[in-house]
């Protein structure tokens, strides 16, 4: 019983797909025909069919109301307004990190050439006693150390200082 069944749409899958290619060739067929028809019938007489064709100005979606594209319109103006102003900022960080990081780098060069620059801007003489100097209310003489700073000598109006090797005279400040 199985088998007979199974012959019999088998059989019938057969004859339809046959029906559907001589359906499919009759087609073409036709179509061969009725080119043949124009072309001899063109030579003939000069039949003129308008030519008719639908289209939209632009490529623009035909469901879309006016309305619809205005707005999207107006959201990709919004959409490429944030990506330049992010692009812009992104560059603004940039340079403020290269600028920042420069400027890192000029201090680290400077404190190579010269170490004294962090001593020297934080000793203030308050005055000079003979050969002895009054820093920030304390008396220091030759051969005391403030701040890492030697005192090496003792001038009229200004003290000379040594820092990693390296020299300086600060001023009194009257």
């Amino acid at each position: 019983m199985k088998n007979r069944v199974m012959s019999a749409l088998l059989a019938g899958s057969l004859v339809w797909g046959a029906f559907s290619v001589s359906v499919a060739q009759g087609a073409l067929n036709d179509a061969g025909q009725e080119a043949e028809e124009r072309s001899s019938s063109s030579s003939r007489k000069s039949i003129v069919k308008p030519n008719v064709k639908f289209s939209l100005p632009g490529n623009r979606d035909p469901m879309l109301s006016p309305d619809d594209i205005l707005l999207l319109k107006h959201r990709e103006k919004v959409r490429m307004q944030a990506e330049e102003a992010d692009r812009r900022r992104r560059e603004e960080e940039e340079k403020r990190r290269l600028a920042e990081e420069e400027k890192r780098r000029q201090w680290e060069l400077m404190l190579i050439k010269d170490p004294t620059v962090l001593v020297r801007n934080q000793i203030r003489i308050d005055g000079l006693i003979d050969k002895e100097v009054l820093i920030g209310g304390k008396l220091y003489t030759v051969g005391n150390t403030y701040k890492g700073a030697k005192i090496v000598k003792v001038g009229a109006d200004s003290v000379t200082f040594s820092y990693k090797g390296h020299k300086f005279v600060k001023k009194v400040k009257l």
